[in-house]
């Protein structure tokens, strides 16, 4: 259970690091969501 649970937070936290990636990438989008 306890690395069901390690993973999850490492899937949620690529996946945070992934969206703010990808705003940054697109000009304008990524300095909105700052």
């Amino acid at each position: 259970m306890k690395r069901e649970q390690t993973c999850d937070v490492i899937v949620v936290g690529a996946g945070h690091a992934g969206v703010e990636a990808a705003l940054a990438s697109r000009p304008g989008r990524g300095r909105s969501r700052t």
